[in-house]
């Protein structure tokens, strides 16, 4: 990601971040130990990538989903236009657990 996260709330159990994906990009496969996490799709398109799914969920504006913790996911922008999403993460201290390729 280019650009630098907007942070909009945050504290011991929750951080919540207005985040932009550049045209084309794929965000890292990764999972978080202690916290769920929810996109919400404000701008452009976003897939939302979760293991054990055999489709992406297709986010367009107003329109979010939410991961559990200890699955693994990831975004990706598949447009010529930035994304813009809010990522809420809640239930515990944040943690970024990337995944092998």
């Amino acid at each position: 990601m280019n650009s630098e996260p907007e942070v909009l709330f945050t504290n011991d159990v929750a951080l919540v971040r207005l985040m932009a994906l550049q045209p084309h990009e794929v965000g890292v496969r990764h999972f978080h130990t202690a916290l769920s996490e929810t996109v919400i799709c404000v701008e452009g398109e976003i897939l939302m990538f979760v293991a054990g799914t055999e489709a992406p969920t297709v986010l367009a504006p107003g329109q979010h989903a939410t991961v559990s913790r200890l699955i693994p996911h990831w975004l990706e922008n598949r447009s010529s236009a930035i994304a813009k999403y809010v990522l809420a993460q809640n239930g515990g201290t944040y943690d970024f657990c990337v995944m092998p390729d």
